[in-house]
């Protein structure tokens, strides 16, 4: 009868943040680790997983063109953008 669409969460998924900070949080949280996934959220106003939760399972859109460039990335050049 009625078609129930799920609408995603808002503070889970990074709607509002470009390609080029997507990547730039992915960098940052490669370079500091473990908690500063927390204190991107805080910044953003979203959920600590808003990280992981963005390109779980993407196929295209923002997060994927930043997952893209983050592994095409070098891991030095990651560590110096993340700095």
């Amino acid at each position: 009868m009625f078609a129930i669409t799920k609408v995603p969460d808002e503070n889970r998924v990074p709607t509002h943040l470009t390609s080029e900070e997507y990547f730039y949080c992915l960098c940052i949280a490669t370079t500091y680790g473990r908690g500063i996934e927390q204190a991107l959220a805080n910044y953003f106003n979203k959920h600590k997983s808003f990280l992981s939760n963005g390109i779980k399972g993407k196929t295209k859109g923002k997060a994927y063109e930043a997952l893209q460039k983050y592994l095409h990335t070098d891991l030095e050049e990651v560590w110096q953008i993340g700095e």
